[in-house]
């Protein structure tokens, strides 16, 4: 499913992934760590659901340039189970504190 596509005409930009399963517009997601656990500590619990992240586990680029109709394309490898290659709950305990509530201000509630 497209996930991003720019305005109509050329040059265009597109990301979509590679499936044809519908694709939520938003993925929920929540860091948890244990306080005092160290550097090297994994997450507890997973960064996203499963079921949210099933239709998501490739990233395809394209990008096409004017004036003449030169197409660029990449595929990712596979995201795993967090979108971010395990990274986001393999290595919680490197990631800063500040970097992780800016991205997750939810927390607050609404």
């Amino acid at each position: 499913g497209r996930l991003f596509q720019g305005a109509l005409g050329l040059p265009q930009v597109s990301y979509e992934t590679a499936t044809t399963a519908p694709v939520p517009i938003f993925l929920p997601a929540s860091f948890s760590i244990e306080l005092g656990a160290g550097e090297n500590a994994s997450a507890p619990f997973p960064y996203i659901a499963g079921s949210a992240v099933a239709p998501v586990q490739q990233l395809v680029y394209e990008a096409v340039r004017a004036p003449l109709p030169l197409t660029a394309r990449a595929a990712s490898g596979s995201l795993g189970a967090d979108l971010a290659r395990g990274n986001l709950v393999q290595f919680a305990g490197k990631l800063p504190v500040t970097g992780v509530t800016a991205a997750s201000s939810a927390f607050i509630g609404s």
